[in-house]
């Protein structure tokens, strides 16, 4: 029997002996025989299974929930709620039980494979690898060759392993990419200084506040009004903290509990507690002595912010601790995704742990806490500055995990950026094929930006989307073409630009709302089911864009979409006081 090296994540190195796990171990460029080399097709591509297995995750996240938040307050000798501790660990406790339950369900399968297989194994310390905040945990682990390694290598050492597997040390490629960035850039710095110096000056107010608000994305004429009428300012919680390494002795004595059992949620719980970032235990005595000595209000009424709990350990605590006090806390939507998934854990979570809950569009719900008072955001309108440029926005997703996406599985994802994305372009006329932009972020997950490179010569590849202002770069394009539902879809659309929308992922993940809207727009041509009609629909409108956007069919349809997901509220400031009121 021919003995072959398993691949799980990308290698420059491909012999003929070599099988991969699954499509999120291969780079764009390879070329293989995908049905005899790729040994596991995801267990998520089936979309009944997903759904069942969130639900169970759902479940499993309550347990474990109730299970550190004791050891946690056990821990640091002090007795806060449940809702405390869901603020600060809920988004990186969810993710990673999401990461380990869809990690687990793929060494499964790999474990009744019948092949003669030599399985990597990771060698490093845990330490290395254990993040210091969620923020850097989602930003950089879970998309980070290495620590997908170790996991995987963490779950299937734990297996009986069969006969025909062997093992074989393999070393992190990536760990550099983990460490710490201390460093601040310019803006950063003076953004500091001017808050630190109007702090100065109002402190006696900032310290006995009502009303604190923060990253509320809100037009500085809004936040103006909200300054004068509740006599409060906008607050900077200091995110600047020591960085203080894991205590591995501290660690393994939270997991003794756990070390005999050999079960699932067992392995999962000993692997959170391994790897549970440093703010929430060696650091979080620092970091409350900080938010302590820090010169805001720490008793105010009322907590207003867009995406607080998500920015850095240091807001999340300021907010769980405030709340744990009394401080009521209202939360508005900061992604466009939020009422166009089924299952969507940020939504659920965003309203579970506030009293008030803003959503940017019109859906119905019954949930007392929601309340559509429309986009936070203060996008304007713009009249386009034609360079006869074509934008493609891209999707940046990492290849490991599936985490959150419901319609995006990893297959899917390979297959759009080695097949869709080039295929489009093929698919425009010559003449417009320079026209053409692909816009991406500089993360470059699945070498996509070599391979659009050498398979579309003519178009622009800019994979630096962060240097450059979005709006301007779509503002200066005759058409903005985005490639997946998205958060800037709805952006581009209230900024009444010209823009269209194909999906290329499966639309079982949609709520009926979101797919009755796409039947609506797909009528006026903002919506096409793939990329060839939308391609087509270019080439024979290059002419007559702006005929067509400006058609009263087009704009209704646009509006129609605004004002179910994205709407514009004249009263918005007015809305978002009453709540405050209350």
């Amino acid at each position: 029997m021919t003995q072959y090296i398993l691949i799980t994540s990308p290698t420059k190195i491909h012999k003929k002996n070599y099988k991969y796990l699954n499509y999120g171990c291969l780079n764009i460029h390879h070329k293989i025989n995908t049905k005899k080399d790729i040994l596991i097709n995801h267990p998520w591509d089936n979309q009944k299974k997903y759904q069942i297995d969130t639900n169970k995750i759902k479940k499993i996240y309550l347990k474990f929930l109730g299970e550190i938040s004791n050891k946690l307050n056990e821990q640091h000798k002090i007795k806060k709620d449940l809702r405390y501790w869901k603020i600060i660990i809920g988004p990186w406790l969810h993710s990673l039980i999401l990461a380990y339950y869809e990690k687990n369900l793929v060494v499964n399968l790999l474990l009744k494979n019948k092949k003669k297989l030599i399985i990597p194994l990771i060698n490093t310390k845990a330490e290395n690898l254990i993040p210091d905040s969620f923020f850097s945990f989602f930003a950089k682990h879970i998309y980070s060759e290495s620590w997908n390694d170790y996991l995987f290598s963490s779950i299937i050492s734990k297996k009986k392993i069969n006969k025909n597997f062997t093992f074989k040390e393999k070393k992190p490629s990536d760990l550099k990419k983990l460490k710490h960035n201390t460093k601040k850039g310019f803006a950063k710095k003076l953004k500091k200084i001017v808050f630190t110096f109007i702090s100065l000056i109002l402190l006696p107010r900032i310290k006995n506040q009502p009303l604190v608000f923060f990253n509320t994305y809100l037009s500085l004429k809004n936040k103006i009004i909200l300054i004068l009428k509740n006599f409060s300012f906008p607050i900077n919680l200091e995110k600047g903290k020591q960085f203080v390494s894991p205590n591995i002795f501290l660690r393994k004595s939270l997991c003794k509990n756990y070390e005999k059992k050999n079960d699932l949620l067992s392995n999962m719980l000993k692997f959170l507690f391994l790897n549970i970032p440093t703010d929430f235990l060696e650091n979080f005595q620092n970091i409350g002595n900080n938010i302590l000595k820090s010169k805001v209000a720490k008793k105010p009424k009322t907590i207003f912010t867009s995406n607080g709990v998500y920015g850095s350990s240091v807001e999340a605590r300021y907010i769980a601790e405030c709340v744990s006090k009394g401080a009521k806390l209202i939360m508005a939507q900061h992604g466009g995704r939020y009422e166009n998934i089924k299952n969507f854990f940020h939504i659920d979570y965003e309203v579970d742990i506030s009293d008030y809950f803003i959503s940017w569009g019109k859906k119905k719900d019954n949930k007392k806490k929601i309340k559509n008072l429309g986009i936070i955001k203060p996008i304007k309108s713009f009249k386009n500055k034609i360079e006869n440029k074509i934008l493609f926005l891209l999707l940046a997703k990492g290849r490991y995990l599936r985490t959150v996406d419901s319609e995006i599985n990893i297959q899917r994802l390979y297959d759009y950026y080695n097949g869709i994305c080039p295929k489009f372009y093929n698919s425009l006329e010559k003449n417009l094929k320079n026209k053409l932009t692909f816009r991406s972020s500089a993360n470059n997950y699945w070498n996509e930006k070599e391979f659009f490179e050498k398979k579309c010569k003519l178009s622009n590849i800019d994979f630096k989307r962060h240097k450059s202002d979005f709006f301007k770069e779509a503002q200066k394009s005759k058409i903005v073409v985005c490639s997946y539902l998205s958060t800037t879809f709805l952006e581009l659309m209230s900024a009444n630009i010209p823009t269209i929308l194909f999906t290329p992922f499966s639309h079982a993940g949609y709520n009926s709302e979101t797919l009755k809207a796409f039947k609506k727009i797909e009528k006026s041509h903002i919506y096409f089911r793939n990329y060839e009609i939308a391609a087509k629909f270019i080439n024979e409108n290059w002419n007559n864009i702006d005929d067509w956007w400006s058609n009263e069919k087009t704009q209704k349809s646009r509006k129609y979409l605004l004002n179910n997901f994205a709407y514009k509220n004249r009263k918005l400031i007015t809305d978002i006081q009453k709540l405050i009121d209350n």
